[in-house]
C-alpha cells in the first residue's frame, strides 16, 4: 500500500496525457479508495479543450486548458515577450489562433507554455500546496497516520512525445515542477520526477495515418524530443539559467531533468501489437495507479532504490556514451467481466436500483420530520435562519422562554406583581422602553454570515448529504428542499398583531372595587415582545430568507429533474445493445455461472449495495452541478461505468474464485510484456552493450489469492526463473481487492537506440535533415539555449569513424602521452581525466574505450567541425603538422624498439585516418 502521507502529483500533458490522467482518476474513484486521496493531485493540461473520453469522471475537476490566444499576434510583437524572444527562432512558422491544440508543432507547444505561464504556474502551485495544508495534516494525524512527508514528493508526468503540446511543454514543465515544489516547501533532495512518454505509434493507432505527412511530422517531433531529453541527462552548465515570465522570472534549474523515464508504444516486447488506443492507455493508467496506490508501487520503489544505477547516466553508459537509463513496463490483469455484468445484471437490477436511488428504499419509506432535518442541515454560518424560525414558532405564548428574550422576564414579573393601576402603567412603560435595547440580541442571534455563493454551496452539499442517506436519497432531498423553502418563506411573511395603547390595557386590567387583574396586561406584553421580535427578524434576514427560499424551491425542482435524469440513465441501461462477451472468459476472474448464482441468491442485498455505491458516486459528481439546474454532465453516458464497479463491490463478498483461477493468473503473467519492443540481442545490441549488461526484468504480481495459492504461485515463479536462466525476477504479493489481480512487468536500463521504434526513425530523420532543413529545425526547441542539443546523437558511431576522431585528438595533442598516462585535455574533454597503465598498449585501449563510453566521439566530432568552419585553412595545416610530428615520433620509437609492431600499426592507423580527414578539408 502506498502511503497516504507521500505527496503525489500526476500530471498529464496534451491529449494522451489528458486521457491517461482521467483513467487514473477513474481507477481511484472506482477502487476501494472511492476517490483520489487529498495527498494526491491529478492535473490534465492541454492547449485543446477536454476530449469527450468515455470515462466516468467530472473532467473539470482535473483539467486545465491553456489558451485560447492569438499566437500570431505574439510572434509579430515578440519584442513584447522577452522570455519567448530568447528562444524563438522559427521565421517560417505561423502558429495561428491557439484554441484546439498546438498543431503537432513542438515550438508551438513551448510557446503555449510561455504565453500561458501564469495560469500554469498558478494551477500547479495550488495543487502542490494542498498536501501541505495544516487542516489536512491534522486530519492525517487524527486518522493515526503521520504528517505529509515533505522530503519525498513524487511526480508522474505522462503524455505523448509525438504531438505538439506535450513534446513542446515537457522539458520546461519538468524544470518548473522541480523549482516550484521547492518554493512551496518540499525538500529538494527528495523530489522524484518520473516521465511516462508515449511514442508516435500510440497516436497513429487511433488516427490511422501512418503513411501521411502528419505521421512523418509526429515521428520527427518524437525523435527530436528524445534526443533533447537524452542530451539534458548529461546536465547543463552551473551558470545556466531559465528565464520564465512572471511570477517566476529567472532561476537556475536543479538537476536532473527526470529521475526516471519510461517509454511506451503500441507493440509489446514480445512482438504483439495493440490496435486499440484505449487498451494501451488503460495499461498506462493501471501502471501509474499501481505505483502510487498499491503494494506493487512499494515493491517497485524498493527495487528502484536498490538499483539507482539503472537510472544514473554516469553509471549506465555504453557504446559512444549512450545512456542506458530508460525503462519500459507492461501491465496485465484479471478482473470481473464488466460487459457481462452490464449485459446480465443490469437487465435484472436496473429498475430496482433506479427506484432505490431516486426515491427511498422500497417498502421502507421513512417517516421523518422534514422541518427538523432542514434545521439540522443548516451550516454554522446559516444558523441565524434556524434561530429566526425558533423565534417565529415560539409565538406570543412562549416567546419569553427563548434565551435571547429571557431578560424581559423581570418586566413580566413586575407587570404581574402590580397592585395598583399606577404600578401597572409604570411596568408596561418600562417594558416598552427596554424592548428596543433587547432587540440587539435578537439581531445578533439571527445574523447570517454565509455569502450568497456559500449558500449555493450549502444547497449542493445538502443534496449530496441527503442523497447518500438511505432514509432520503433524491426523493427525500427534494422534499427537504421543498420544506426548507416553505420554512424560509415564513421568515419573510408579515405577521400583523393589533395591540392597544398602554392606557387602554391598564383600564381593561382594572376590575370592580379597584381590584387589579394583570392577565390582559401580561397578554399584551407577550404580544408586544413577539411583535418586536418578528419585526427585528424580518428586518434582519427576511429578504435573505426569501431569496434562499426561492433558491431552495428552484433546487428542489432541479433535484426532480435529476431524478428524471437518473431514471433515463436506468432506462438506457436496460435497453443498451448487448454484446457478445463470452469469448474473453479466460481473462475473467470469475465464472459466468458463479456470477449468475450470486444474482439469483442475493438480488435485494446486491441492489442495495449497488444503490449505496451509486449514490456516493453521484453525490460526488454533484460537486460539478450548477444551481438551479442540478444536473450531472454526461450522466446517461457515464452511468454504465459507474454501475460496473458498484456491482463488483456488491458481489465481492458473495462469490468464491473458480478452481482454475491460479492457472488463469499464470497465463496473464506469461503474457505480460513491456509496451515497447526492445532489441535484446544480435549485432545491433552488441554494438552498444554486452550480454551481461542486459536489464534484469522484474515481474510483480498483486493478487487476492489466498496464502496457499500464493505459495503455489511462488513455487511456479521459482521454476520459471530457473527455466529462463534466473533472469526473470518475481514478487507475489497479497491485496485486499478480492476480485482483481494485477501483474506488472518492469524492465530498466536500456539506451534509446535499442527501442525498436526509435531506431527505425533514424534514416527518415537524416533524410528530412537534408531535404527539408526548415522542417527538421522546427522539430527542436532548445537549439538557441543548447546549440549542441541539435547534433546530439543517440546512436553508436561506427568503430572506424570513432577511430578517426580518436586519431585527430592524438594528432592535435588533445590526447597526450605523459609518462605512464594518457591524458585528456580538460578544456576539450571535461571529466576525461587521465588513463594510467604501465603497459602502453593497455593504456591506449583503455583510453579509446573511455573515449567512446563518455560519448567523446560525437562531442569531439562537433568540436572539430566547428574549428574547421572557423578557419578551414588554418585548421587543415595544424592537423597535418600534428599528424606529421606524431608519425615522426612513432617511426623513431619503432626503430629504437620502444614499441611493439602491433602498437606501431595501431597508432599508425589512427594517424593515417586523421591525415585522410585533413586532406579532405575544403579551404573556404
Amino acid at each position: 500500500m502506498a502511503s497516504l502521507t507521500t505527496p503525489t502529483f500526476i500530471i498529464g500533458l496534451g491529449g494522451i496525457g489528458q486521457k491517461v490522467t482521467f483513467l487514473v482518476a477513474n481507477r481511484f474513484e472506482n477502487s476501494r479508495w472511492g476517490e483520489v486521496p487529498e495527498t494526491m493531485r491529478i492535473r490534465a493540461i492541454d492547449s485543446a479543450p477536454a476530449e469527450a473520453f468515455e470515462i466516468p469522471v467530472s473532467r473539470c475537476r482535473y483539467f486545465t486548458q491553456l489558451g485560447p490566444f492569438d499566437a500570431n499576434q505574439t510572434i509579430q510583437n515578440i519584442e513584447l515577450f522577452p522570455e519567448i524572444n530568447k528562444w524563438w527562432d522559427y521565421p517560417g512558422l505561423t502558429p495561428g489562433f491557439i484554441a484546439m491544440g498546438a498543431g503537432a508543432k513542438r515550438p508551438v507547444g513551448r510557446l503555449v507554455f510561455f504565453r500561458e505561464f501564469a495560469k500554469l504556474y498558478g494551477v500547479l502551485k495550488d495543487d502542490f500546496r494542498v498536501p501541505l495544508a495544516e487542516t489536512l495534516q491534522q486530519r492525517l494525524i487524527a486518522e493515526g497516520l503521520d504528517r505529509v512527508k515533505i522530503q519525498q514528493p513524487q511526480v508522474y508526468i505522462v503524455g505523448s512525445l509525438a504531438g505538439g503540446t506535450c513534446s513542446g511543454m515537457l522539458i520546461d514543465t519538468a524544470f518548473l515542477i522541480r523549482k516550484l515544489l521547492q518554493d512551496v516547501g518540499y525538500e529538494s533532495g527528495g523530489i522524484n520526477i518520473t516521465a511516462i512518454l508515449g511514442l508516435q505509434s500510440v497516436i497513429e493507432v487511433a488516427t490511422h495515418d501512418g503513411t501521411l505527412n502528419a505521421a512523418r511530422d509526429r515521428r520527427l517531433n518524437a525523435y527530436a524530443a528524445v534526443r533533447e531529453i537524452d542530451y539534458l541527462f548529461d546536465g547543463w552548465p552551473q551558470d545556466f539559467q531559465l528565464d520564465y515570465p512572471a511570477p517566476m522570472h529567472s532561476f537556475k534549474p536543479d538537476q536532473p531533468l527526470f529521475n526516471q523515464v519510461y517509454l511506451f508504444t503500441t507493440a509489446q516486447m514480445g512482438g504483439f501489437f495493440f490496435n486499440d488506443q484505449r487498451e494501451i492507455l488503460t495499461r498506462v493508467a493501471h501502471f501509474i495507479f499501481g505505483q502510487v496506490a498499491s503494494e506493487t508501487g512499494a515493491v517497485a520503489a524498493t527495487i528502484l532504490d536498490n538499483r539507482k544505477d539503472a537510472f544514473n547516466p554516469d553509471q549506465r553508459r555504453f557504446g559512444d556514451g549512450l545512456k542506458a537509463i530508460y525503462g519500459a513496463f507492461g501491465v496485465e490483469w484479471l478482473d470481473v467481466p464488466h460487459q457481462y455484468l452490464i449485459n446480465r445484471w443490469c437487465t435484472e437490477l436496473a429498475e430496482r436500483i433506479g427506484a432505490l436511488i431516486t426515491e427511498f428504499e422500497w417498502g421502507k419509506e421513512p417517516k421523518v420530520n422534514l422541518t427538523q432535518k432542514f434545521r439540522e442541515l443548516l451550516s454554522s454560518e446559516m444558523q441565524g435562519y434556524r434561530k429566526a424560525l425558533d423565534f417565529l414558532t415560539a409565538g406570543p405564548e412562549n416567546i419569553i422562554t427563548v434565551d435571547e428574550i429571557a431578560p424581559l422576564t423581570s418586566h413580566l414579573n413586575a407587570i404581574q406583581a402590580a397592585k395598583k393601576g399606577t404600578e401597572l402603567n409604570q411596568a408596561l412603560h418600562d417594558l416598552d422602553i427596554d424592548l428596543p435595547k433587547l432587540m440587539g440580541r435578537v439581531r445578533s442571534a439571527v445574523s447570517v454570515t454565509a455569502s450568497s455563493a456559500e449558500e449555493d454551496d450549502w444547497l449542493i452539499s445538502t443534496v449530496q448529504t441527503l442523497f447518500e442517506d438511505r432514509k432520503f436519497r433524491l426523493g427525500g432531498a427534494r422534499r427537504v428542499l421543498e420544506e426548507a423553502a416553505a420554512q424560509l418563506r415564513k421568515i419573510g411573511e408579515r405577521i400583523d398583531l393589533q395591540l392597544e395603547a398602554i392606557d387602554a390595557v391598564v383600564k381593561k386590567s382594572k376590575g370592580f372595587w379597584g381590584h387589579l387583574n394583570t392577565g390582559p396586561a401580561l397578554e399584551w406584553a407577550r404580544k408586544k415582545v413577539y411583535q418586536a421580535t418578528v419585526q427585528t427578524v424580518q428586518q434582519s434576514v427576511g429578504g435573505r430568507a426569501d431569496r434562499l427560499a426561492a433558491r431552495c424551491g428552484d433546487s428542489a425542482a432541479g433535484v426532480e429533474r435529476l431524478q428524471e435524469q437518473v431514471r433515463r440513465a436506468v432506462e438506457n441501461l436496460q435497453h443498451m445493445p448487448r454484446q457478445d462477451v463470452l469469448a474473453a472468459t479466460d481473462n475473467w476472474i470469475l465464472n459466468q455461472e458463479d456470477i449468475d448464482r450470486a444474482l439469483q441468491d442475493n438480488p435485494d442485498e446486491v441492489a442495495r449495495g449497488v444503490a449505496d455505491h451509486l449514490a456516493r458516486t453521484l453525490a460526488r459528481e454533484l460537486s460539478t452541478a450548477t444551481l438551479p439546474q442540478m444536473t450531472i454532465p454526461n450522466l446517461e453516458k457515464n452511468f454504465p461505468y459507474w454501475v460496473e464497479p458498484a456491482i463488483e463491490k456488491a458481489i465481492a463478498p458473495r462469490i468464491k474464485r473458480p478452481a482454475d483461477n491460479l492457472e488463469r493468473l499464470k497465463r496473464r503473467i506469461a503474457s505480460c510484456e513491456p509496451l515497447a519492443r526492445i532489441i535484446t540481442d544480435g549485432p545491433e545490441f552488441l554494438k552498444i552493450m554486452k550480454s551481461e549488461d542486459k536489464s534484469t526484468p522484474l515481474k510483480i504480481v498483486l493478487t487476492g489469492l489466498g496464502p496457499e495459492e500464493r505459495r503455489e504461485l511462488d513455487d511456479w515463479a521459482t521454476l520459471e526463473n530457473q527455466q529462463f536462466g534466473g533472469e526473470k525476477a518475481y514478487e507475489v504479493l497479497g491485496t485486499g481487492e478480492s476480485l482483481r489481480d494485477d501483474v506488472l512487468h518492469l524492465t530498466l536500463g536500456w539506451p534509446l537506440r535499442l527501442f525498436d521504434e526509435i531506431r527505425t526513425w533514424d534514416h527518415s530523420f537524416e533524410e528530412i535533415k537534408s531535404t527539408n532543413p526548415a522542417l527538421w529545425q522546427t522539430a527542436f526547441i532548445l537549439s538557441k539555449q543548447f546549440p549542441d542539443s541539435v547534433t546530439h546523437e543517440i546512436k553508436p558511431m561506427e568503430k572506424t569513424e570513432a577511430e578517426r576522431w580518436f586519431g585527430i585528438a592524438l594528432a592535435l595533442w588533445h590526447l597526450d602521452f605523459k609518462g605512464t598516462s594518457l591524458v585528456f585535455e580538460p578544456a576539450v574533454f571535461p571529466n576525461g581525466g587521465e588513463v594510467d597503465d604501465p603497459n602502453i598498449e593497455a593504456r591506449l585501449h583503455k583510453a579509446f574505450t573511455r573515449f567512446r563510453q563518455l560519448g567523446f566521439t560525437w562531442k569531439y566530432e562537433r568540436f572539430v567541425k566547428s574549428e574547421e568552419r572557423r578557419d578551414s585553412a588554418g585548421f587543415r595545416l595544424k592537423l597535418l603538422e600534428g599528424v606529421q610530428k606524431r608519425q615522426e615520433a612513432l617511426e623513431t620509437a619503432h626503430q629504437e624498439g620502444q614499441i611493439t609492431r602491433d602498437l606501431y600499426q595501431k597508432l599508425f592507423s589512427y594517424y593515417r585516418l586523421a591525415e585522410e580527414y585533413a586532406k579532405r578539408i575544403v579551404i573556404l
